[in-house]
């Protein structure tokens, strides 16, 4: 009978601690243009490594910090930015970049250790167009697009 008594002041005991630690406190704000967002209509959300929060939009990239937002959009010229403003995914490899893969199939690609976009392709080819990406188990990327067959 104690043997039973005890038991169920074990059980008890440990729904009561439960229940203290499971409160959460949970707070909602709305992030719009006004407090710096590149567009109010999000597609993609993405946090890195570093912690960053990345919204892909119709209208750019932007980044936050949990205070305010740095917005990428497509540059001027031969200028290595963001490829186009309709960012579809986001993802990070294992080396610390960036693959943004934007409406017309062009990835682009950005170094969170140096905190730039740059030519993942070493000879300026990086407005070419891919279907995919493949991240292999060492590391390597690889991109590709399918042709289409002409008649």
């Amino acid at each position: 009978m104690k043997t039973r008594f005890l038991l169920l002041c074990i059980v008890l005991l440990s729904f009561l601690t439960l229940n203290a630690f499971a409160s959460v406190d949970v707070r909602s704000i709305f992030i719009t243009t006004n407090e710096g967002l590149a567009n109010n209509s999000v597609r993609y959300l993405f946090q890195d490594s570093k912690g960053f929060v990345w919204m892909g939009t119709l209208d750019g990239l932007s980044r936050y910090d949990g205070h305010s937002f740095v917005t990428f959009r497509p540059g001027i010229g031969d200028e290595i930015s963001l490829a186009d403003h309709h960012v579809k995914v986001i993802t990070e490899d294992r080396n610390g970049f960036l693959w943004i893969f934007t409406s017309p199939e062009i990835f682009s690609c950005y170094d969170l250790k140096r905190d730039c976009f740059v030519d993942y392709t070493g000879c300026g080819e990086y407005k070419q167009e891919y279907k995919r990406k493949l991240e292999t188990s060492t590391g390597d990327i690889w991109l590709w697009h399918n042709e289409k067959k002409r008649l």
